[in-house]
């Protein structure tokens, strides 16, 4: 390769590196910006009293549900029984 081709390669690969950057940037505020967005406004928030899937165990939601005679499969997912658990309220 001539010094000419070598150089434009250069050229090209820097410009080339330049705008992976700047698309990722741009990826990155997008979603920020939609981070801001999804966050909820002081009437959207949750009661202060409602327990949040990752503070419970599995175990804890089927006695919950147990002792609320509420109808459910012990074998099915935490997140299947954390829902139940949520509309029985």
């Amino acid at each position: 390769m001539s010094l000419a081709g070598f150089q434009r390669r250069r050229r090209e690969l820097a410009k080339q590196k330049k705008l992976e950057e700047q698309s990722r940037i741009a990826e990155k505020e997008k979603r920020e910006e939609n981070d801001l967005t999804e966050q909820p406004t002081n009437g959207e928030k949750e009661d202060a009293n409602t327990i949040g899937i990752d503070d419970i165990t599995k175990a804890e939601i089927i006695e919950i549900l147990t002792q609320k005679g509420i109808e459910h499969n012990p074998r099915d997912k935490k997140e299947v029984l954390y829902e139940l658990m949520i509309k029985g309220e």
